[in-house]
C-alpha cells in the first residue's frame, strides 16, 4: 500500500539525515585535530630553529636529565616556581604546558612534578640558576 511505502520513505530519510549529522561531526573533529597537529608541528620546528640559532643557549648536565624528554644534556634548564623542582629544558616545559592545557577540563596547565596549577598564560617556570638562589 502507498501509505506504508510513504512511512518507510520518511523513516529512511530521518536515518540518513542522522547519519549525515554524524559524518559532519566526524569531519569537523578530524579537521580540528589535523589543524592542531599541523600548528603544533610548525611550532616545534620554529622552536628547534630558534634553539639552533641561539648560540647563547645554556646546555648543561648540572641538574640531571630533563624530566620531560629524558635528555642528559638539558637546554635552558627551568624549574617550577611553585615547588622549586627542576623540570628540564625550557622547550620541554613549554610543550608540557601546551599539552597539559589541552587535556585539562579547565584548560589550566599544571607542573609535571608537583601538579600544582599554573594560572598564568605561560608556564610558571624560572631559570634554574635563579631558583637555586631562592
Amino acid at each position: 500500500s502507498d501509505e506504508d511505502e510513504d512511512e518507510n520513505d520518511s523513516e529512511e530519510e530521518e536515518e540518513s539525515s542522522d547519519d549525515e549529522g554524524d559524518e559532519n561531526i566526524d569531519v569537523a573533529r578530524f579537521e580540528s585535530r589535523f589543524f592542531y597537529q599541523e600548528a603544533e608541528q610548525k611550532l616545534r620546528e620554529q622552536e628547534d630553529r630558534e634553539e639552533k640559532e641561539n648560540t647563547r643557549a645554556l646546555r648543561t648536565k648540572k641538574y640531571g636529565p630533563c624530566t620531560v624528554c629524558a635528555e642528559d644534556t638539558v637546554t635552558n634548564p627551568v624549574g617550577c616556581n611553585l615547588c622549586s623542582n627542576f623540570i628540564g629544558c625550557r622547550k620541554c616545559a613549554n610543550r608540557w604546558y601546551r599539552s597539559s592545557k589541552l587535556n585539562d577540563v579547565d584548560e589550566i596547565a599544571s607542573c609535571p612534578l608537583c601538579r600544582q596549577k599554573w594560572a598564568a598564560a605561560t608556564p610558571d617556570v624560572e631559570e634554574m640558576k635563579k631558583i637555586s638562589k631562592k
